[in-house]
């Protein structure tokens, strides 16, 4: 990464003693925003783990069991969410910076909307990564739902053990059968 923005400047610096003003004046400040913008994302990142943190030690959330076994997983799993969804933030705010957001996004507008054709079946690039989502969701949501029978539902009804698998088992099935069928 360093290297990225090592490279990035000496384009700047050179684009600038050839005369090229307008990259110089895109590409340093670019950097430059860019490196401020990631450092703020990840500063906000870290204060809303900090009170995810604090929240998961607070009186209604420690007594669940799925926090008391499995804090330091769900704090991991949360913080890696956390980074993407930093990272997904800096790189639209960085490419709104640079005026590249509205042409970056008719492009993957136009790519989403290519029609994929094979004799009267018709269907968009968009469809299939629709789909893929919707199914990776549906899968998401039942293993979170299992999760959360199994650590604080099923321990505290006493019910058997073969009938919370069939129950968690045909929730599964029910959640991803919903998922792959959705519109």
């Amino acid at each position: 990464m360093a290297a990225f923005i090592l490279f990035s400047l000496a384009i700047g610096l050179i684009a600038a003693v050839f005369g090229y003003m307008r990259l110089a004046r895109l590409t340093i400040p670019g950097v430059f925003a860019g490196g401020a913008l990631a450092l703020e994302l990840y500063a906000s990142a870290q204060v809303a783990m900090g009170l995810i943190v604090y929240a998961l030690r607070l009186w209604p959330l420690r007594l669940l069991h799925m926090v008391q076994h499995h804090r330091d997983l769900m704090e991991r799993r949360i913080y890696r969410l956390l980074l993407w969804l930093v990272a997904v933030g800096w790189l639209l705010r960085y490419l709104d910076y640079l005026g590249l957001l509205d042409p970056a996004w008719s492009l993957a507008t136009a790519f989403l909307n290519t029609r994929l054709e094979r004799g009267s079946i018709s269907t968009s690039v968009g469809d299939i990564v629709a789909f893929f989502l919707t199914v990776l969701g549906a899968y998401l949501l039942s293993a979170f739902i299992r999760f959360v029978l199994e650590e604080d539902v099923y321990p505290r009804t006493r019910i058997a053990t073969g009938q919370s698998y069939a129950v968690s088992s045909l929730l599964n099935y029910t959640i991803l059968a919903v998922g792959f069928f959705w519109p």
